[in-house]
C-alpha cells in the first residue's frame, strides 16, 4: 500500500498496527481487496485523475484516478457483522445538488444534502468528501445522487471490533493534538476539515471517550468551515453538530463558547450569518476578565468606558502577539489571512497607542515582505484581486502609519505603488481602467470574463495612495486620476435602470458597460464580493476623497458627497458636538461584547481573517479626527496617537487643515506626556496648549510629530491652532 508523506511521518509518532478491513479504488481496478461489489457499475467505466488528499491520519493510500460516476451508484458489503463505512468521493462543479449515502433503505450520512451555494469561482473546483456510516454486511449500499456526474474515488469498509481497536484511540489522540497545536504540521487553516473529517469519523465509536472527542473536533471544525465559507450545507451542519454538542456537553467551556458565539456572530462580521438554534440561543457566552488594573476611580465617564474597552482589546492582541505569533511574524492562519488581522490591529495601535499592536503589526508586515510570496511588492501569483491585494495593501500603509519618515518603509511603497503602471491602462472607449480583476503585479488573465474593472481594485490600490500622499507623487496621482474619471462616469451613468449616484461594482474594462448579469447591481462575475453592497459603494466614495486631497480639486470632494448619499451617509467627518453619555455607552456595549468569548477570539481561532474586535464606530472619529486608517485607503484621518509611557484617554472634539482639538485624561498619579502624530495641519506656525502649559510647534511636512505634557488625574483641553502673527 503507498503512503502519504504524512503518513510516513504519522508512523514514526505512532506504534505501527495491522491493515484496517478492506478499501477499494473505483478508478484503479488493481488497487485495493474485494469486499464491495459494484452492483449497477457501468460496462466501460470511464475514469479521471484525481488526488485523494484527506488526513494522513486515516492512512489511506494515494489515490490518482477515480471513476466517473453518474445516477446513484449502488453497492453489497460482503462479509458478516457491522463495519464502518466510508465512502470517497470528488465534485467536479458546484451545483444545487445533493448526495448522500444510505443503507438498507436508511440514511447513513445526510451531510451533502442540496442547499444553495455562493458564487466564487469553484464551478471547476473539485472538492474530496467522506461520507460513512455504520452497516451491515450482506447490506445494499447507496449513494443516492442528483449530481449530473461526479467522481467515485474509494471505499473503505472496517469491522467494528477493528475500528474500535485500532483506529477509534488514534483518532482520539490525534485530534487532541490538532485542536491544542494552532502549528500542527504545517496545516494552519487546514486544520478546519481535517478536524471536521476526523471528527465525523470518530463519531460512529462506542468509546464514549473518542465520542466526545470526535463530537468536539466535528464541531470546532464545521464552526470555523462555516464562519470561513458561508456555504449553507456547512451552516446547517454547524447547528447540527453544535446542538448535539449541547446535549451531550451542556457545560463543556468550549462547547458553549462555539454556541453562544455562533449566535452572536462573532466570527462572521456584520454581514454574514451563522446557525442560531433554539438551544443555541439559550447558552450564554463564557466571560473572562482583563489583567488590566488600572484605578478608574474619579475619572470621566467617557474616558473610564475608552479605557476599559482599551484593556479588552488590548489582552486579546497580547494573546496573538506574545503567545500566538511566530518571530517571523505568522499567526498559523497563512499569510492570506494573517494579515487580515491587522485591520483590527492598526486602528488599537495607532488610536489608543497600544505598543503590543503596534509590534503585531510591524512583524507581520516585515514578515510578509520576507516571505516570499511577494514579487514586485504585490502578490506572486495571478489571483482574484479580493485575496491577492491583501498580503501588500492590509501590511504596508499600516506600516507607514507607524513609521511615515522611514526609509525603508517608502522604499517598499514605491515599489508596490509601481504595479499601478501595469494595472490601469486607456480602453477603447477613452477611458482608463483597470485591465482585470485577476493579476500580480505586471501580468493579469486577460480571459473575457476576468476583464472587469472591479471595486475591490481599490484594495489593490492601497500602496500607490499611501505613496502617492506621503510623496505628492504628481504623476502617480494623475495615474489614479484617469482611473477616477471612468468611476465618475459609471456613478453617473443611468443606463440598465441604475440609479444617478449609485456606483456599479463591477464594469467590463473595454466599454465601462456595467449590465453583466441580470441586474446592474448583480453582476455573474465569478465572485459574490464583485457584486454591489454598501461597502463596494464606501470603497470607492473614498477613493474620490482621495482624489480630493490628492488633487485639490472641489469636483473630486462633491463627487465623494454624491456617493455617501448614495448609500445614506455623509462624508466622514467630526461630529459637530460630542454627546459624552451616548459615546460612553456604546463604548460600554463594545466592551460587554468582548467580555465573552476569550478562546473564540484567540485559541480557538483556525481561519484567523475570521478574528473581529474592531473599536466601535461611534468612537473611532475622536480617535482620529477623521476616518480610521486603512492599508488600503489613502489618510483621511487628522491625528494618531504613538504609544506613550503614559496610560491615558484621549478624545478628539475637532480637526481640520488648521487646527486640532481633543480632551485628555492621564490616570496616572504622576505627571506625564501625550505623543501626537498630526497629519492633516498645513505647513506654518502653530501654538499648541494643554491645560497650564502651552508652546509653539512649526509643520514643515505631513505627518508633523509633537508631545504635550499632561497632569495627573486631571481632564484637560489640547488645542492647536495657528500661532498669532
Amino acid at each position: 500500500m503507498r503512503t502519504t508523506h504524512f503518513a510516513f511521518l504519522l508512523a514514526a509518532i505512532l506504534p505501527a498496527v495491522p491493515a484496517w478491513g478492506g478499501w477499494t479504488a473505483f478508478g484503479e481496478p488493481d488497487a485495493g481487496r474485494a469486499g464491495l461489489v459494484w452492483l449497477n457499475r457501468p460496462a466501460s467505466v470511464k475514469t479521471a485523475a484525481t488526488a485523494m488528499q484527506m488526513d494522513p491520519g486515516l492512512e489511506l493510500p494515494v489515490v490518482r484516478a477515480a471513476a466517473v460516476a453518474e445516477g446513484s451508484p449502488r453497492f453489497r458489503l460482503e462479509g458478516q457483522g457491522e463495519f464502518i463505512v466510508e465512502v470517497f468521493v470528488q465534485l467536479v462543479a458546484r451545483t444545487d445538488a445533493g448526495l448522500t449515502l444510505r443503507s438498507g433503505g436508511k440514511l447513513l450520512d445526510g451531510r451533502l444534502l442540496a442547499a444553495p451555494l455562493r458564487l466564487y469561482p469553484g464551478s471547476k473546483r473539485q472538492r474530496m468528501w467522506a461520507l460513512s456510516g455504520v452497516a451491515q454486511g450482506g447490506e445494499e449500499l447507496e449513494l443516492r445522487s442528483t449530481y449530473p456526474r461526479f467522481l467515485l474515488v474509494a471505499a473503505r469498509w472496517t469491522p467494528r471490533e477493528e475500528f474500535e481497536r485500532e483506529l477509534a484511540p488514534r483518532l482520539a489522540a490525534r485530534l487532541k493534538k490538532m485542536a491544542a497545536d494552532p502549528f500542527f504540521e504545517g496545516r494552519r487553516s487546514g486544520r478546519a476539515p481535517r478536524l471536521k473529517e476526523l471528527g465525523d469519523l470518530a463519531l460512529h465509536s462506542r468509546q464514549a471517550e473518542v465520542r466526545r472527542e470526535g463530537l468536539l473536533g466535528a464541531a470546532r471544525g464545521a464552526y470555523w468551515q462555516a464562519a470561513e465559507n458561508h456555504e449553507p450545507r456547512d451552516l446547517r451542519w454547524t447547528g447540527e453538530l453544535l446542538d448535539r454538542a449541547l446535549e451531550k456537553m451542556p457545560d463543556h467551556p468550549m462547547v458553549r463558547q462555539m454556541a453562544s458565539a455562533a449566535c452572536l456572530g462573532l466570527n462572521t462580521g456584520s454581514s454574514r450569518g451563522m446557525p442560531c438554534t433554539p438551544a443555541m440561543k439559550r447558552v450564554s457566552g463564557v466571560r473572562w476578565e482583563t489583567s488590566d488594573r488600572t484605578d478608574l476611580a474619579g475619572a470621566p465617564a467617557w474616558a473610564a468606558a475608552e479605557w476599559r474597552l482599551r484593556a479588552r482589546v488590548e489582552d486579546l492582541t497580547r494573546y496573538w502577539v506574545k503567545e500566538r505569533q511566530r518571530a517571523n511574524g505568522e499567526l498559523a492562519g497563512g499569510w492570506g489571512d494573517d494579515v487580515e488581522i491587522l485591520r483590527q490591529w492598526g486602528p488599537i495601535a495607532l488610536g489608543l497607542g497600544s505598543g503590543v499592536a503596534a509590534e503585531g503589526t510591524r512583524r507581520v508586515a516585515l514578515g510578509v515582505w520576507e516571505s516570499g510570496i511577494l514579487k514586485d511588492g504585490y502578490n506572486a501569483r495571478i489571483e482574484d484581486v479580493e485575496h491577492s491585494a491583501e498580503p501588500s495593501s492590509d501590511t504596508l500603509g499600516l506600516l507607514a502609519a507607524l513609521d511615515p519618515f522611514g526609509e525603508e518603509t517608502r522604499r517598499k511603497l514605491g515599489i508596490a505603488a509601481a504595479c499601478a503602471d501595469h494595472w490601469i491602462a486607456p480602453q477603447p472607449d477613452g477611458q482608463w481602467r483597470f485591465r482585470s480583476s485577476w493579476f500580480n503585479c505586471r501580468e493579469h488573465d486577460a480571459s473575457a470574463e476576468r476583464a472587469v474593472d472591479v471595486h475591490l481594485n481599490a484594495r489593490a490600490m492601497g500602496p500607490a495612495l499611501w505613496h502617492a500622499w506621503l510623496a505628492r507623487d504628481k504623476r502617480l496621482t494623475g495615474l489614479i486620476e484617469r482611473w477616477g474619471e471612468s468611476w465618475l462616469a459609471a456613478m453617473r451613468s443611468t443606463a440598465h435602470g441604475k440609479p444617478k449616484g449609485m456606483i456599479p461594482a463591477a464594469v467590463r474594462s473595454v466599454d465601462g458597460n456595467y449590465l453583466l448579469g441580470a441586474t446592474w447591481d448583480k453582476p455573474d462575475v465569478e465572485w459574490d464580493y464583485f457584486q454591489w453592497t454598501r461597502g463596494s459603494q464606501e470603497s470607492l466614495a473614498h477613493l474620490f476623497l482621495a482624489l480630493e486631497d490628492l488633487t485639490g480639486k472641489a469636483k473630486w470632494g462633491e463627487a465623494a458627497r454624491e456617493a455617501f448619499a448614495g448609500v445614506g451617509l455623509p462624508p466622514p467627518a467630526m461630529p459637530a458636538a460630542v454627546d459624552e453619555a451616548a459615546l460612553a455607552a456604546e463604548m460600554e456595549r463594545a466592551e460587554a461584547r468582548l467580555a465573552v468569548n476569550f478562546d473564540m477570539h484567540t485559541r480557538e481561532a483556525i481561519y484567523t481573517d475570521r478574528v473581529y474586535y474592531a473599536l466601535p464606530a461611534a468612537l473611532t472619529p475622536h480617535l482620529f479626527g477623521g476616518s480610521v486608517p486603512r492599508g488600503d485607503r489613502a489618510p483621511g484621518f487628522a491625528v494618531t496617537w504613538p504609544e506613550s509611557g503614559t496610560r491615558f484617554a484621549r478624545l478628539v472634539t475637532a480637526a481640520g487643515t488648521s487646527k486640532l482639538e481633543a480632551r485628555l485624561y492621564s490616570f496616572e498619579d504622576a505627571a506625564g506626556e501625550a505623543k501626537l502624530r498630526l497629519w492633516r495641519l498645513k505647513p506654518g506656525a502653530y501654538r499648541w496648549s494643554v491645560g497650564n502649559s502651552s508652546g509653539r510647534l512649526r509643520v514643515e511636512r505631513q505627518p508633523a510629530e509633537l508631545a504635550v505634557p499632561l497632569p495627573s488625574r486631571r481632564e484637560v483641553r489640547l488645542a492647536v491652532e495657528p500661532a498669532a502673527r
